[in-house]
């Protein structure tokens, strides 16, 4: 896990994708957006996090080195984080697409131009938290 920026009073987003210099330019970006930050390598880096509690947007890459980021927000709602989620990948298949939809969850194709990334989370942090039932 790359450091992070502890301010609790600030929205917290996780992310994780193994390309490191994009990892570094949306962790900079989401910084500069006034985000706490928490920034990983591979999906069990993430899990292993000790305040992934406290995320309020997972940006989950698709194609990980030790997990498929589908499979990855899969494991994220089974252990109870419900957070907003969005997918980052380049050309998703029929597969991705489908069950992304299924969970609910936006893909942002790469490459990341201009501001589609940050547009996403702003949008989706808007929206009112859904009620547990």
């Amino acid at each position: 896990m790359r450091p992070t920026d502890g301010h609790m009073s600030r929205q917290q987003v996780s992310i994780v994708e193994d390309d490191v210099d994009l990892l570094d330019a949306i962790r900079f970006s989401l910084l500069a957006e006034g985000y706490s930050v928490r920034a990983h390598e591979t999906a069990g880096d993430m899990l292993g996090d000790p305040e992934l509690a406290a995320t309020t947007c997972f940006v989950v890459d698709q194609g990980l080195p030790d997990s498929d980021g589908v499979d990855l927000i899969t494991e994220l709602r089974r252990r109870g984080l419900a957070a907003a989620a969005i997918m980052i990948t380049t050309n998703p298949d029929a597969r991705a697409r489908a069950a992304c939809r299924a969970l609910g969850v936006p893909i942002v194709e790469k490459p990341l131009l201009g501001e589609s990334l940050n547009a996403c989370i702003r949008g989706i942090l808007a929206r009112p938290a859904p009620h547990a039932t």
